[in-house]
């Protein structure tokens, strides 16, 4: 039986429909359906919360001797992780969402210098000579910005991946450049989240608000395709667009109670 057949199983043993199960998880009931119908699957902490809420230890739900060093050689982060650390979440960005509030201003200004790049470049060519040429540049830059970048945004989420251990909070970028980011949970000073309807959210780390240089990153470069003008690869302080924020975040906050540093009261 698959992991998603053994979870049905138990649950209906327990008597339990999806959605009392995903209350008791605190996700989605959709999450729920999509793990039964094994088109995803949950990570070790829902793993360990499943067990104790369908009263069966995780290698019955699993079917397979699955402990954190074997759950943690088919993980991405493998070959990252350390001996003394468990993954307890890992994900990705949700590559289906492109649009930001950026875009606002991003599309019409967009559509604005691709337009007039044209139009300036068909006017110098019709003076004769190879003025026209210099207008070729701005064109590109205007098709990318129209068309191209939200290509690069799913591109970029599709490559990058985020782990939480019980040591540190991760990111890694599967690419042409292989890049590795953490900071470690001691390091963390400050946790927030900005969440939707949907429960995609994106958890910051650090407060990069009395930075300018990283504020005017966050919010003009990031999701928008428009990082491509900044080497962004070492700028690391947040989970970007992830599905189940909420969950996620409660479990970064837990890690920060126990070791006694900062939790958010409005949780």
């Amino acid at each position: 039986m698959s992991l998603g057949s053994n979870i049905k199983y138990y649950r209906i043993n327990k008597g339990l429909s999806q959605s009392k199960l995903a209350h008791q998880l605190h996700v989605k009931t959709k999450e729920v359906v999509s793990w039964e119908q094994d088109r995803s699957r949950p990570d070790y902490h829902a793993l360990r919360q499943l067990s104790r809420i369908l009263d069966v230890n995780v290698d019955d739900l699993t079917a397979v001797e699955m402990k954190y060093e074997s759950y943690n050689s088919v993980s991405k982060f493998g070959h990252i992780i350390r001996n003394d650390e468990e993954i307890l979440w890992e994900g990705k960005p949700d590559a289906s969402k492109n649009l930001t509030k950026q875009d606002i201003f991003l599309i019409p200004f967009g559509l604005f210098f691709f337009g007039f790049a044209i139009f300036w470049t068909v006017m110098a060519s019709s003076f004769g000579g190879f003025i026209g040429v210099f207008g070729l540049p701005f064109i590109g830059v205007g098709f990318y910005m129209v068309f191209l970048r939200f290509g690069y945004v799913k591109r970029r989420k599709m490559n990058t991946y985020y782990a939480v251990t019980n040591k540190r909070v991760i990111r890694y970028i599967d690419g042409v450049k292989q890049v590795i980011n953490e900071i470690r949970l001691n390091n963390i000073t400050n946790l927030s989240i900005d969440i939707n309807r949907e429960g995609i959210g994106s958890i910051t780390f650090n407060n990069i608000t009395n930075n300018n240089y990283y504020h005017m990153h966050h919010r003009m470069h990031n999701r928008t395709g428009m990082n491509y003008m900044v080497n962004d690869y070492d700028m690391f302080y947040a989970f970007l667009d992830i599905p189940n924020a909420r969950h996620v975040y409660n479990i970064i906050n837990d890690l920060l109670e126990k070791n006694n540093q900062i939790a958010d009261p409005s949780r």
